[in-house]
């Protein structure tokens, strides 16, 4: 009997870690909500369920959102604008998609009570204002075609928390919402951004090759205090940080002397070039006012250069030993590189299954051996 119990004790410990590790790993896994579809037949409001529909092109089903959901905004059943207000509390959506082809144009105008969102927002061929606040739950895309346009009114707002947002747009010049939390902004090649100078996002941007991240703000002086990764020239070589300080609408709108202090710590990952904002708007010539470039933090750099548009206008103050031109020096190091494990969930879920496995395999051979030696006894 005693001998019994001590076999069974492994055999108990394999299946509980076994146990473990399935619920570990299946904590992982989102419970997939419902795709329900706009067809607005009423007032408008989220709360009403004769606004919804459970299947694509019809007006039947009667539902309301519920969290974990996704929401599709149909061009079937909508006039040529479409006013949606959210008149939920606590609303917890999966993803949220604004349809269209390229020969309809819908405007959308979606405003109302903060939104959680964990799977990110899609926009069609529309015009789309979005004037809510919206909290991140996961890492998630903001995507755009080539032939829509989004735009965040004065209530917008999103709140990255301890996510990645994701900045995908066919066409230039988002001007996004204020910001916060600490995750990290990305924008992808072809976006151009305007960056909000009440935001209060701590976190960390990755400018790809091919973006811009335009800073704007009605002062003449501005600190970024984000680390920044800058990988290249900008959208069609008009800088990858424009600066626009001291404009009332647009960058033309003022002629003043400007300071763009970026006090984070700032990694070239390929050629980069940063501009005033004044040359790169459409003058032909030099403007005359000069922006100057203040980079405080540390510089690092892998065989990379920082140029400055136009030379005659724009002033790089690069820390020492830096030059304002821009050369290189020994003493800085090279940008740390690593491997990181994938955020991918149905990857968690998969090296889950394969633990598993391999635990369950173990406690089987550990039984028969068990087994075999206590019959020979």
């Amino acid at each position: 009997m005693v001998l019994k119990k001590i076999i069974a004790l492994p055999i108990a410990i394999c299946l509980a870690l076994s146990s473990l590790f399935a619920l570990a790993f299946m904590g992982n896994a989102q419970a997939a909500g419902s795709t329900i579809y706009w067809c607005d037949t009423t007032d408008g409001s989220f709360s009403n369920a004769s606004n919804w529909s459970t299947s694509d092109g019809s007006c039947t089903g009667g539902v309301v959102p519920a969290s974990g959901d996704s929401l599709v905004f149909d061009t079937a059943y909508i006039d040529s604008t479409v006013d949606v207000t959210n008149d939920m509390s606590s609303l917890s959506l999966n993803n949220i998609t604004f349809q269209g082809t390229g020969t309809s144009f819908i405007n959308y105008e979606l405003d109302g009570n903060a939104i959680s969102l964990s799977g990110g927002i899609t926009i069609g061929s529309n015009y789309t204002s979005i004037n809510l606040p919206i909290i991140l739950t996961g890492n998630q895309q903001l995507t755009e075609s080539a032939t829509s346009h989004v735009t965040f009114g004065n209530s917008a707002s999103i709140n990255l928390a301890t996510n990645n947002l994701t900045v995908a747009l066919a066409i230039t010049n988002l001007s996004l919402p204020t910001l916060s939390g600490s995750g990290t902004l990305t924008l992808n090649s072809g976006t151009s951004a305007n960056y909000s100078s009440a935001s209060t996002f701590t976190g960390s941007i990755v400018i790809e090759s091919g973006a811009t991240l335009v800073i704007d703000s009605t002062s003449n002086t501005y600190t970024l205090p984000n680390d920044l990764t800058i990988a290249g020239e900008g959208v069609s070589g008009q800088g990858a940080i424009q600066s626009c300080l001291g404009s009332v609408t647009t960058c033309e709108d003022s002629n003043a002397n400007t300071t763009l202090t970026l006090s984070g710590n700032v990694s070239l990952t390929g050629n980069a070039e940063v501009a005033n904002g004044l040359y790169t708007s459409g003058e032909s010539s030099p403007p005359s006012n000069t922006a100057t470039f203040d980079f405080t933090g540390d510089v690092t750099y892998s065989g990379y250069t920082l140029t400055a548009i136009p030379n005659s206008s724009t002033i790089v103050n690069l820390p020492s030993p830096v030059t304002s031109t821009g050369s290189k020096s020994s003493s800085l190091s090279a940008p740390n590189t690593g491997i990181g494990l994938s955020t991918n969930k149905s990857a968690y879920t998969a090296i889950g299954a394969v633990l598993i496995a391999s635990v369950l395999f173990v406690c089987v051979i550990y039984t028969k051996k068990h087994n075999s030696s206590t019959s020979k006894r």
